[in-house]
């Protein structure tokens, strides 16, 4: 799967999107919506997953994996509104 892909798709769904890093045989790609938010785009099958990473406790959060551009979507707009609030 290629970020470049995931990252037109997202951006058509309205997601604005920062940066994208194409993955490679040893590290998957990703989608970064802001510095604390990205989208794992797996080099190899299928599905990509949304994940937060919160400074203050230095963890991520990931939501499940989709297969569903609509619901990545969701999942992002899930993750800014916590920002946001």
């Amino acid at each position: 799967m290629r970020a470049q892909t995931v990252a037109a798709r997202l951006a058509e769904l309205g997601v604005n999107v920062l940066s994208f890093s194409e993955g490679n045989i040893e590290v998957d790609g990703s989608v970064d919506i802001t510095k604390d938010i990205h989208v794992q785009v797996p080099t190899f099958g299928r599905g990509l997953s949304v994940g937060q990473f919160f400074p203050e406790e230095q963890a991520f959060q990931f939501y499940p994996v989709r297969n569903c551009y609509s619901l990545v979507a969701k999942d992002i707009k899930k993750c800014l509104s916590l920002v946001t609030s």
